[in-house]
């Protein structure tokens, strides 16, 4: 666990000093993605000298060109999008069913939702079932 640290702290540092001092570790879903990227790193790092941390691109549309655009303008490089969007929610229900039945542990899953989810009701009115950001 120390030397994943070591590893997280390293990519977290690298990413504030490009990134005008963003830490990631301030935010618990960047963070438990970190570690993640950290540990496959450590992985591969011990039969290797070199390895590459990508982190998936994932947007509410299939496309989202536009922020495609800027991700590539600010990485310098084309995002990987080989992560579905709705296999990546399968997953994740499956990690979580995971933690809760004891058989993941040291695993904490943020999910928000960044609209306000509802149904259509008499007059074409939306009512809210799920606040965004909850």
């Amino acid at each position: 666990d120390d030397f994943d640290q070591v590893i997280i702290n390293f990519l977290a540092d690298q990413f504030a000093s490009d990134n005008e001092g963003l830490d990631l570790r301030k935010d618990p879903l960047a963070l438990q993605r970190l570690k993640e990227a950290a540990e496959k790193a450590k992985i591969e790092l011990s039969s290797g000298n070199e390895t590459e941390i990508n982190l998936p691109y994932i947007t509410a549309t299939a496309s989202g060109p536009k922020h495609l655009e800027e991700v590539e303008k600010f990485f310098g490089k084309k995002p990987s999008k080989g992560v579905n969007p709705d296999e990546v929610v399968a997953i994740g229900a499956a990690i979580q069913g995971g933690v809760l039945t004891g058989e993941v542990k040291d695993v904490l899953l943020l999910d928000v939702t960044p609209l306000s989810l509802g149904i259509e009701t008499m007059g074409g009115v939306m009512t809210k079932l799920i606040e965004s950001n909850t």
